[in-house]
């Protein structure tokens, strides 16, 4: 297994790391929805100060 690089990320990278298999895209757009629809993780972005079309995370 690869070593997790702990720095920020732009969305687009770290969506290629969850979705290597998938054009950069593709991955991006799938990462967005998982986002919005795992209970609770929208919520607990948005209390981190996440704020939709954010590009980086830290």
């Amino acid at each position: 297994m690869a070593r997790f690089e702990i720095r920020a990320y732009w969305i687009g990278d770290l969506a290629q790391e969850y979705y290597p298999d998938k054009d950069y895209s593709a991955a991006v757009r799938i990462f967005n929805k998982d986002l919005h629809y795992t209970r609770g993780l929208w919520g607990a972005l948005q209390k981190q100060g996440y704020k939709e079309g954010d590009r980086v995370f830290t």
